[in-house]
């Protein structure tokens, strides 16, 4: 799967779903190319979310991602100043919070997962940023190129950002 303009949500099985996604598996190499991720003050602000599985999922409702798996390269290209999330399963968890956060759990990547570019970006095996993992792994590379940090660029083997944070095994 390929993308290469404006906002985005791209996912290897969804882009941006409202719905519990159970048992699958992406072999799908996955790259945005966008110079086109602006942000601005007027709200404008085109964010990239990327993963091998699923760009975004929605508002925090106590969706659950569960046994899915991840075999491929996913490469996040960005050149714009807005947001990016980057992950091996989930890319970006709208509006999480402690009451009803998502659950990514039995999960696993194997895939390359990376980010070049500028921006505020975050990176992780699973997830780029999420709230709630549970007995999940990551057996493939992360990799951080960012050019211009703006902010913050956060990247972890699990997850580069953790809204409401809970990890367990």
């Amino acid at each position: 799967f390929d993308y290469s303009t404006g906002w985005s949500s791209i996912g290897g099985i969804g882009g941006f779903v409202y719905c519990d996604v159970t048992n699958c598996t992406n072999y799908a190499e996955g790259t945005v190319a966008s110079t086109d991720n602006q942000g601005s003050n007027t709200g404008t602000n085109r964010q990239t979310h990327l993963a091998g599985v699923i760009g975004t999922i929605a508002t925090a409702a106590g969706y659950v991602v569960d046994n899915c798996h991840n075999h491929a390269s996913v490469t996040n290209n960005t050149s714009g100043s807005a947001e990016t999330n980057t992950g091996g399963i989930l890319g970006y968890a709208s509006q999480e919070n402690k009451t009803t956060p998502n659950i990514i759990k039995n999960c696993k990547n194997s895939g390359t997962i990376k980010h070049t570019g500028k921006g505020l970006s975050s990176v992780g095996g699973i997830t780029g940023m999420a709230g709630r993992i549970e007995s999940c792994t990551n057996s493939g590379a992360i990799i951080q190129e960012n050019s211009e940090c703006t902010y913050a660029c956060p990247v972890g083997g699990v997850a580069g950002r953790l809204s409401y944070p809970m990890i367990s095994s």
